[in-house]
C-alpha cells in the first residue's frame, strides 16, 4: 500500500506539475486515484468474457518490459502541441532494463539513456522528457483492480466517487503496430473520460486518450511502430 501510494503521489505531481517544461492537458484526473481508496469499489467482474477464450497468462503489469525492442507513440496534448515519443529497449539482465527514451515536442529534442530496475520503472520513466505522457496514459487508478490479474474480455470494476459512479470495463482486443492489447474504457455515469489498450506481453498501453466533458481527446498517446531488436 504504502508503495501504491507513492506512485500515485508521484503521477499526480508529474501530471500537474510537468516534467522538463512539459505539462499534458487532463480534466479527468480523478480516474487516476479513485481505485486507489478514494473511492469504494461496488462491483466487479471476475471473469471471463465470452469472446476470449485464451488459458494463457495475460496478466499486466505497466513497464513490466520483458524483451528488446523500440516502441515509437506519437503525442497529441490538445494544450501543448504533439510530439514523438521513442522507448528503445536494448538490454534485459534480469530485472534490470537498459533502454533509450527520445522526446521531441515544440522543436525541442530530449534524449536520455538508462539502466532501471523493472519494479522502479515507473517511477524512473516519470521524470524523464515525456515520461509523464507514459506514466499518466499506462498507469490508472482505475485499473490497479487489474494489475498483476489476467486481462479479459468482459472484465468490469465499479467504484463510487465524488462525480459519480466510476466504472472500468475491458471490451475487445485490438492490435497497435503490431502489438495485441486488451482495448478498455473507463466511464463515469456512463459518459468515456478515458481508453486504453494494454499489453500484457509488453507491459505497455499502445493506446491511451483521455476526453473533456463535451467528449473532445484531450490527450492521446498512440503506438505507431514497434520494431524487435
Amino acid at each position: 500500500m504504502a508503495r501504491t501510494a507513492t506512485i500515485f503521489a508521484i503521477v499526480l505531481a508529474v501530471v500537474f506539475a510537468g516534467c522538463a517544461g512539459f505539462g499534458p492537458s487532463v480534466p479527468n484526473a480523478e480516474d487516476m486515484n479513485a481505485g486507489d481508496g478514494a473511492g469504494d469499489e461496488v462491483g466487479s467482474g471476475n471473469g471471463d468474457g465470452a469472446n476470449d477464450d485464451e488459458t494463457t497468462d495475460n496478466s499486466f503489469q505497466p513497464f513490466r518490459f520483458d524483451r528488446p525492442g523500440t516502441y515509437t507513440f506519437d503525442v497529441m496534448d490538445a494544450n501543448e502541441g504533439t510530439g514523438k515519443l521513442v522507448w528503445d529497449v536494448q538490454a534485459i539482465d534480469g530485472e534490470n532494463v537498459t533502454l533509450n527514451s527520445i522526446f521531441e515536442f515544440g522543436g525541442e529534442r530530449h534524449e536520455s539513456s538508462m539502466t532501471v530496475n523493472r519494479d522502479d520503472a515507473i517511477i524512473d520513466l516519470a521524470f524523464v522528457p515525456g515520461g509523464q505522457y507514459a506514466v499518466q496514459t499506462m498507469y490508472a487508478g482505475a485499473m490497479s483492480s487489474a494489475y498483476g490479474k489476467d486481462l479479459r474480455v468482459g472484465q468490469s470494476w465499479s467504484f463510487t466517487t465524488q462525480d459519480g459512479t466510476m466504472t472500468y470495463e475491458v471490451t475487445e482486443k485490438r492490435t497497435y503496430a503490431g502489438i495485441e492489447c486488451y482495448y478498455s474504457e473507463v466511464r463515469i455515469d456512463g459518459s468515456v473520460v478515458r481508453d486504453g489498450c494494454y499489453s500484457p506481453d509488453h507491459g505497455v498501453a499502445p493506446y491511451s486518450a483521455y476526453y473533456d466533458e463535451s467528449g473532445k481527446a484531450v490527450l492521446e498517446v498512440k503506438l505507431v511502430e514497434y520494431e524487435a531488436n
